[in-house]
């Protein structure tokens, strides 16, 4: 007997999950069902539905994702918007970093069948002020302010205020993840 692979993905989901007192929703109905296919079930009057009855045709059938709890809270950021208790499977959360902190990652976690998914975190910029410059004798070569942030990777260039370098440090100086190398003039 000859099957098509058409035929396949048809055959894996053509019989419809066994949800009691429900019925499939007439606007995910279809006469076919292929990979990736989602329908929802709608209860029958009198009852009520439990935590979801959404199902998605996959290789191997039908399945029930699973939804997820609250995500979990970014260090040096935070949501883009309200967190809710519920989450469904393929809902996602946009994540943003506070200010001058830079994002590494996707901006993105996704409930994929009870599990967050996505892998963020948010860079820690670099802060020079007049204190610091002062016990280096050095100042800001292209600014006058007395403290400046900057973002991870963020180059920062110098002078010295009087006198020389001293050692092997650049003038020119990369912020790295919090930490900058303050060069030393004498």
């Amino acid at each position: 007997m000859y099957m098509s692979l058409s035929m396949l993905f048809f055959s894996v989901c053509s019989r419809l999950p066994n949800v009691p007192h429900s019925y499939v929703s007439e606007n995910t109905k279809k006469v076919e069902y292929r990979e990736g296919d989602v329908i929802h079930f709608t209860c029958e009057t009198g009852y009520i539905s439990g935590p979801t009855l959404r199902y998605i045709c996959t290789n191997t059938g039908w399945e029930n994702p699973v939804g997820c709890g609250k995500p979990q809270p970014l260090s040096d950021g935070d949501t883009k918007i309200s967190t809710k208790r519920q989450y469904s499977h393929g809902e996602r959360v946009e994540y943003i970093c506070q200010n001058y902190y830079k994002m590494e990652g996707t901006p993105y976690k996704t409930c994929e069948n009870g599990k967050w998914t996505g892998q963020m975190r948010c860079l820690k910029p670099c802060t020079v002020n007049r204190e610091d410059m002062n016990k280096h004798n050095i100042q800001f070569r292209y600014v006058s302010d007395d403290k400046l942030y900057s973002e991870h990777n963020d180059v920062i260039e110098f002078i010295c205020s009087r006198g020389r370098r001293v050692g092997s440090l650049e003038m020119r100086q990369t912020c790295i993840e919090g930490v900058m190398h303050l060069p030393t003039c004498q």
